[in-house]
């Protein structure tokens, strides 16, 4: 995968033109000491297609399952070309403030909304849990995110959603590589309108730093004086006063590190729903932490997080798995004769026929009134 450090689009268009070797890639990426079960990771497999076609698909000797390289992805269930999504996860992992969902589908040939299902996907493939907490020098701050409200203050965050940001400075030593290590950043998203308190706050540091091995820098608030005490040190910058720097002691790392998130969702997406906004967190979170890579580094390393992870469009009848939305008729999982198709709202046809009758009952009542003042016309004619 070396060749592909310092790979640009062109190029990345070029190495792979058909769907036959963006197959070979991901089989390659996935399975790089041969093909294993995607249910039971049996070495015992042989393909199982009844003709020779793009996308293979191999069957299990162990637990008598089919699978293909996609099974278990964030690419399972879809209908678009594996080269799409080659091409796709090149583009949002190069492009520093992300790509739009009308951009995407114009740079790939595909709708806006497929657009926007695969860049969520892909999202969910950047979303790390590591399990390496934060140490060193710390920093944490707060910001919002959303518009002004008509009518009220620039203060005013009722209608903004809060981000807290944790960020740790970089260590100066040098990895394998040769390279400085680079700080890491966790960014959690709260509820829009949320308050956050000093037990959020206090939860979240503690969950992602190691207070005893960790110096903690923060703004003048009053939310961090409680969580401080339980770090090896606490020092603030008064910003109300005009103090930026003392020394060693500034919020400069995580203040960056929300001036790249800022112009991510203003210059691209310019608004976010509160629903998916962990995701976009997610995603500039994961730039951030691999901003010393090539734009081909990160690209491999954001299509190996799609193994192991699936997301919905909609929230499935039954069993859990993640979903972007929530359907109105999606009820409670029951069985399907115990509850007619048309209530459910899943017949077209009986949509169709409801829509139909709509517009006669209407064309109805438009007659009957018409005819009420035709007849009105020739009582009065006959008067006169």
């Amino acid at each position: 995968m070396e060749e592909l450090a310092n790979l640009s689009f062109a190029e990345m268009s070029a190495a792979f033109p058909d769907e036959r070797t963006a197959h070979a890639y991901f089989v390659k990426v996935r399975w790089p000491n041969g093909v294993r079960c995607a249910h039971c990771n049996s070495s015992k497999v042989h393909d199982a297609r009844a003709r020779k076609r793009a996308r293979p698909i191999w069957k299990c000797e162990e637990c008598d399952s089919q699978f293909s390289v996609s099974t278990k992805t964030v690419m399972e269930s879809s209908k678009l070309t594996l080269r799409t999504w080659l091409l796709a996860f090149f583009l949002l992992s190069a492009h520093k403030k992300s790509v739009s969902s009308h951009q995407l589908g114009r740079d790939l040939g595909i709708s806006t909304k497929a657009a926007w299902f695969l860049s969520h996907r892909i999202r969910e493939a950047m979303r790390e849990n590591s399990a390496e907490p934060l140490y060193g020098v710390v920093e944490a701050d707060l910001t919002y995110i959303g518009g002004r409200r008509r009518r009220f203050g620039r203060g005013y965050t009722g209608n903004k959603i809060p981000v807290h940001g944790i960020v740790s400075r970089s260590s100066g030593s040098k990895s394998k590589h040769g390279r400085y290590v680079p700080g890491q950043v966790r960014q959690i998203a709260l509820s829009k309108g949320t308050n956050p308190t000093i037990p959020i706050v206090s939860q979240q540091l503690t969950d992602h730093a190691i207070p005893d091995e960790s110096v903690l820098m923060t703004d003048e608030t009053a939310l961090y004086d409680n969580v401080g005490t339980w770090f090896a040190d606490h020092q603030k910058v008064n910003h109300s006063e005009g103090e930026y720097v003392r020394g060693d002691v500034f919020t400069n790392t995580v203040e960056g590190a929300f001036a790249g998130l800022k112009r991510q969702i203003d210059g691209t997406h310019h608004s976010i729903s509160e629903q998916h906004a962990q995701k976009y967190m997610d995603e500039n979170s994961f730039k951030y932490n691999h901003r010393d890579e090539t734009d081909g580094e990160r690209f491999v390393r954001a299509v190996r997080g799609g193994v192991g992870k699936r997301v919905r469009l909609f929230r499935p009848k039954r069993g859990q798995a993640k979903a972007l939305r929530k359907r109105t008729h999606d009820g409670p999982a029951i069985e399907p004769w115990k509850r007619s198709r048309y209530s459910r709202g899943l017949n077209k046809r009986g949509r169709r026929m409801g829509r139909r009758r709509a517009l006669a009952d209407r064309a109805a009542k438009l007659r009957e009134a018409l005819l009420a003042d035709a007849v009105d016309v020739k009582k009065r004619e006959d008067e006169e």
